[in-house]
C-alpha cells in the first residue's frame, strides 16, 4: 500500500512537470535558447535582419550579394561586398584589401567618394601603374568579426597589403546580453542535451543569472552621467587587442604587409563612450605592422571638417585617410616606387574633385540649378551626376514646379517621395499612393516610404492598408518615432 502511494505521488509529480513544460513551451519558452548578436542596430531602420543583412553562422550576419540598398544609394557585388569584384589575381597588379566596419564601408559616401576609390586613385598615380583596391567591410562589424572576415577572405584574394580599420564604434558599444565572444562560443557549441533544452531547466538558469539574457537596451545617444562604471561591451579591450593580433597573424601567413588605422576619435563619440580611448591606445600599440593614425591624419577639429555624423568619415575626411594611407604606403616602398611628382598631382585632382562636389551643393542651395547640373555633369561619373539631378530635381519640386522625370532616376526611391507629393499637390491621392507603393516594392528596407505610404492610406481612409505598413515598417524599425506616433493615432 505503501509503495502504491508512493508510485502515485511520483506519476502525479511527473504529470505536473511535464504540463508546467508543456505550458511554457506553448508560450514560447521552450527549447534551446542561445545568445544572438545585436544585428547591426536593430534601432537604425535600414540595417535590420532580413532586409539587406543576412545571418551568418561564422561571422553573425553580412551584406547580401548583388544588393540594392537604401534605393540603390549602396551596392553590393557578388561576392556581397561594396566596390569591384575581386577578379584573378594579375602579377603585374598590386592588390590592397581594406577590412573594416561602416567607416571603410562608406557609409553616406557615393562608390568614387569611398577611402577605398579615392586610395586606389592616388595610389595608381603615384605608382604610374594599375593598383587593385578591394573592400572587406560591413557596417556594425567588430574586430571579432572583421578576423573572422580576415580568415575567410585574405587566403583567398592573397593581397600584397592589408588595411586593417576597427574600433571606430561596434567594439565599444554595450553588449546586448552576451559579448561578441560569447555569442561566438555558443555559436560553436553543440546542441544541449535533453536537459538543456527543458522549458522549466532554462528557467531555472535564467532566475539563477546563469541563463542567457534576453534584454537587449538600445544603444545611447546621450552621454552617461559623470562617474558611469564601463558597461560590459561587445569586445572587452584584452579582446580587441588579441582580434588585432589574429588578423596580424592572417596577414603573415598569407605574405601580406599590413597597415593598421587608429580610429580617429570625435568629442561626441568619447563623451558617448569614454572608455573609447583604451580601444585607440590598443590599437596604436598592437605591434607587429604599420601604425597610420586617423586623429593625426584628422587633427582636434575632426568631427567639424571631416566627419559628417562625429563617426563616419564625410567626403574630405575620407580623401584625407586615403592621402595619409598613399603617403605611408609609398614612404616605404610597399607596393613599388613612386614617381616623381605623381602624389601632388593626384592629390590636387581629388582636391578638385571634392571641391566642385561642394560647389554643386551650394548652387543647388541657391536655386542655381542649370549651372550645378552643368557643374556636376563635368568629369563626373554618371552615378554621381544621376544624383545630382535628383537633388536638382527635388528643390525645383519645393520651390516651384513639379518638372522632372521618374525615368531619369531608376531604383532611387526617393524620387518616388517627390514624385507623390507632387501628386498630392495636384490633388491626385490615387496617384501619390501609386507612387509610393512603387517605392517600397523597389526596397522594403525604406522605412521613411512605409510611413509615407501609411499616411497617404490613412487620409484617404484605408486604415486597414495603412497600419499592414506599419507593422511592416516597425518590424525593420522597432523604435521609429514617426511610425511609432501614426500607429498609435489609427489604435
Amino acid at each position: 500500500m505503501e509503495a502504491r502511494r508512493w508510485l502515485r505521488g511520483v506519476a502525479i509529480a511527473i504529470a505536473m512537470l511535464a504540463a508546467l513544460e508543456g505550458g511554457l513551451r506553448g508560450v514560447g519558452a521552450g527549447g534551446e535558447r542561445r545568445p544572438r548578436p545585436r544585428f547591426v542596430n536593430p534601432e537604425g531602420g535600414w540595417a535590420a535582419a532580413g532586409v539587406y543583412y543576412e545571418e551568418d553562422p561564422a561571422l553573425f550576419w553580412r551584406l547580401k550579394k548583388d544588393a540594392s540598398i537604401v534605393g540603390g544609394w549602396y551596392r553590393t557585388n557578388a561576392d556581397g561586398f561594396r566596390g569591384p569584384l575581386a577578379v584573378p589575381r594579375s602579377p603585374d597588379v598590386p592588390r590592397v584589401v581594406l577590412l573594416g566596419d561602416s567607416v571603410v564601408f562608406g557609409l553616406g559616401l557615393d562608390d568614387e567618394a569611398t577611402v577605398g576609390a579615392h586610395l586606389e586613385a592616388l595610389l595608381e598615380t603615384r605608382l604610374a601603374r594599375d593598383v587593385e583596391v578591394l573592400q572587406r567591410a560591413v557596417p556594425g562589424y567588430s574586430s571579432l568579426q572583421i578576423a573572422k572576415l580576415a580568415e575567410q577572405e585574405l587566403p583567398r584574394l592573397r593581397p600584397d597589403l592589408t588595411v586593417i580599420l576597427a574600433g571606430s564604434f561596434n567594439d565599444q558599444a554595450p553588449a546586448c546580453g552576451a559579448s561578441d565572444s560569447e555569442i561566438a562560443a555558443a555559436m560553436r557549441a553543440p546542441p544541449a542535451g535533453a536537459l538543456g533544452r527543458l522549458a522549466l531547466w532554462q528557467g531555472m538558469r535564467r532566475l539563477l543569472g546563469r541563463g542567457v539574457s534576453a534584454g537587449c537596451p538600445p544603444l545611447s545617444m546621450q552621454p552617461p552621467p559623470p562617474g558611469t562604471p564601463a558597461p560590459k561591451t561587445r569586445v572587452s579591450v584584452r579582446e580587441f587587442d588579441a582580434n588585432l593580433r589574429d588578423i596580424l597573424s592572417v596577414t603573415r601567413r598569407v605574405r601580406s604587409a599590413a597597415i593598421v588605422v587608429v580610429p580617429p576619435l570625435s568629442r561626441k563619440i568619447a563623451s558617448l563612450q569614454p572608455w573609447a580611448r583604451r580601444y585607440r591606445t590598443a590599437a596604436a600599440r598592437v605591434g607587429g605592422c604599420r601604425i597610420v593614425d586617423g586623429q593625426d591624419a584628422f587633427g582636434r577639429e575632426a568631427a567639424a571638417t571631416f566627419q559628417a555624423d562625429e563617426l563616419h568619415p564625410n567626403r574630405r575626411g575620407a580623401l584625407v585617410l586615403a592621402l595619409e594611407l598613399a603617403e605611408r604606403i609609398s614612404l616605404d616602398h610597399t607596393l613599388g616606387v613612386p614617381t616623381e611628382g605623381g602624389s601632388i598631382r593626384s592629390a590636387i585632382d581629388l582636391a578638385h574633385g571634392v571641391a566642385r562636389q561642394d560647389e554643386v551643393e551650394r548652387f543647388v542651395a541657391q536655386g542655381r540649378f542649370d549651372e550645378a547640373l552643368a557643374l556636376a555633369a563635368h568629369d563626373n561619373p554618371a552615378t554621381t551626376t544621376r544624383r545630382y539631378r535628383f537633388a536638382i530635381a527635388r528643390a525645383r519640386a519645393r520651390v516651384g514646379p513639379c518638372d522632372f522625370d521618374l525615368a531619369d532616376f531608376p531604383g532611387l526611391v526617393e524620387a518616388r517621395a517627390v514624385a507623390a507629393e507632387c501628386s498630392a499637390q495636384a490633388g491626385d491621392d490615387a496617384a501619390a499612393i501609386r507612387h509610393l507603393r512603387a517605392g517600397v516594392r523597389m526596397d522594403r528596407g525604406w522605412v521613411h516610404g512605409r510611413f509615407l505610404l501609411a499616411s497617404a492610406l490613412a487620409e484617404v481612409g484605408d486604415a486597414a492598408a495603412a497600419r499592414r505598413h506599419l507593422r511592416e515598417g516597425l518590424r525593420i524599425a522597432p523604435d521609429d518615432e514617426d511610425l511609432l506616433d501614426l500607429s498609435h493615432r489609427l489604435e
